[in-house]
């Protein structure tokens, strides 16, 4: 898609979640708070070890190109971002 609209990059990230019944009104001190935050930790542990993959993603189309910094700090975050070649059939 982002090809086709002749946009310069994209960015992806995945990330993980977890839930459990009760978890969105408890306090993230709380004892399901901590179990959330430990199988979260538990599975970017194995994302990271790629003994798994991440269970959602985020994905970024731009318009224009990033700036170095601002690709920097993505990149420095976890993010993929990919060039994209120009679209010679869309009307500049």
């Amino acid at each position: 898609m982002a090809l086709g609209l002749n946009m310069p990059q994209v960015a992806f990230k995945g990330f993980n979640d977890f839930y459990c019944p009760g978890v969105e009104f408890a306090a993230i001190d709380s004892p399901l708070g901590r179990k959330m935050r430990r199988r979260i930790a538990l599975k970017d542990l194995l994302c990271k070890m790629g003994l798994d993959q991440a269970a959602l993603m985020m994905a970024c189309l731009f318009h224009s190109r990033l700036e170095e910094g601002a690709r920097a700090a993505m990149v420095a975050q976890g993010w993929r971002v990919i060039d994209l070649p120009r679209n010679p059939y869309h009307p500049a």
